[in-house]
């Protein structure tokens, strides 16, 4: 049996492009620059090829280059997290175990923490353990257990709209208390390769918690093969896909 394994392609953040063969340090420096002049408004970019083609050599390169500059850079593999149920617990996971025992990301945690952990689930997991008993009674109480649950779901609706606000605050303060010099760049790669149902929550947060200043997404992706993931995700072929995003392609 033969077992075949990717190649290592030298690069550390002392010798970035020590490995580059293919002359991609051009690239990176042009990307570098670019999420730099971005920072103020904050972007996601995505870096589109096929499988195979060197995205991952790519950024692992650019990371270690934005390192060897002084900036702070993330790495997350979303094909090796998508066991997690809600991907928020592994980006921030991410960003504690490149600042260690940071105050100010405390604060980030336990906003985000809110986000992920709901009571609602369990209440809704009553009800319906009500409305199936065949009962007059049950069934009549729980007209009054949805009742009540509707408003309670008005409330919590209104207490999470605060706590997305809260948590966007609270990691701006963070990234500006960090790196005031370069923005945070997060690389996220491996997205079309993970669960559909994983990639979508991914994008979704990174659209609606980190959308803020000071903080670059670049998503490693074949853009082809990420668009089917959502079409299935949604059940529909006729879904537009095509991202909003800045795109570049790695040829």
């Amino acid at each position: 049996m033969i077992n075949f394994k990717d190649a290592e392609i030298a690069t550390s953040p002392q010798e970035p492009f020590e490995g580059d063969k293919l002359d991609r340090q051009y690239i990176v420096k042009s990307l570098y620059t670019l999420c730099n002049g971005l920072s103020e408004t904050g972007c996601v970019i995505a870096i589109d090829a096929e499988w195979g083609a060197g995205k991952t050599t790519l950024v692992q390169m650019w990371k270690n280059y934005i390192e060897n500059q002084g900036g702070k850079a993330l790495y997350f593999n979303a094909w090796k997290c998508d066991f997690v149920s809600d991907p928020l617990i592994a980006l921030i996971g991410e960003l504690r175990s490149v600042f260690p025992e940071n105050k100010t990301l405390e604060k980030v945690i336990e906003a985000g923490a809110k986000i992920s952990v709901k009571v609602a689930a369990e209440v809704v997991k009553g009800l319906f353990k009500k409305i199936t008993d065949i009962d007059c009674n049950a069934v009549s109480a729980a007209i009054d257990e949805a009742a009540s649950i509707c408003h309670d779901s008005i409330t919590e609706y209104e207490k999470s709209k605060t706590e997305f606000e809260d948590f966007k605050t609270y990691l701006s303060e963070f990234v500006a208390s960090v790196n005031s010099e370069y923005p945070v760049v997060f690389f996220i790669d491996e997205l079309d390769r993970c669960n559909p149902h994983f990639a979508i929550k991914i994008l979704e947060r990174v659209k609606h918690l980190f959308e803020v200043p000071n903080i670059i997404f670049v998503l490693s992706v074949n853009l082809n093969q990420l668009q089917y993931a959502v079409q299935g995700f949604y059940g529909s072929a006729n879904i537009d896909v095509q991202p909003s995003t800045i795109a570049y392609c790695v040829g």
